[in-house]
């Protein structure tokens, strides 16, 4: 999918949410509750030890990298204040 030129970058991120979210859908149907709740604890703790957010959990997209991995453009600094 990365590699698909026929897709833009908003189009690509889509895809990839989609595809993040039915193999979620997946596991979900894979494994028990309880199961469940000791990911979400030890994603929780991961991402608490990285000092992020356990929002994104393994795969997320890390800052300055497209979802392809690619560089993408740095925001512009904002200027200071007097």
């Amino acid at each position: 999918m990365c590699n698909d030129s026929s897709l833009n970058e908003q189009q690509k991120r889509e895809k990839i949410r989609e595809i993040r979210q039915q193999s979620h859908q997946q596991i979900e149907g894979l494994v028990s509750p309880q199961q469940q709740e000791a990911l979400k604890a030890c994603q929780k703790e991961r991402a608490a030890a990285r000092g992020g957010s356990a929002g994104h959990g393994a795969g997320g997209i890390r800052r300055g990298e497209g979802p392809c991995g690619e560089m993408t453009a740095p925001k512009p600094a904002e200027p200071e204040r007097p």
